[in-house]
């Protein structure tokens, strides 16, 4: 769900998922659950750049994992 900031040319979103389990995978498994948090920033005409956060937990469908956090960025153009 995006909020358009006003008078700014950037939007906060976030976004939540969960990705369902098989069973015809060769081991136990579990759903996956992702939440992220970006934030879509101008950085000049229509080139855009995104940096994140994300919250992975059963990466591989496997609960026997912890949960990681991971970073990272987009760059993106509206055209």
């Amino acid at each position: 769900m995006p909020i358009q900031l006003q008078q700014h040319d950037s939007v906060l979103g976030v976004a939540f998922a969960r990705t369902g389990d098989s069973d015809h995978l060769a081991y136990s498994s579990d759903p996956i659950y992702q939440v992220e948090a970006y934030w879509r920033i101008n950085a000049m005409g229509p080139l855009y750049v995104s940096p994140d956060i994300q919250y992975i937990d059963n990466a591989d469908f496997r609960s026997d994992r912890d949960g990681v956090l991971v970073g990272g960025a987009r760059i993106g153009v509206e055209f």
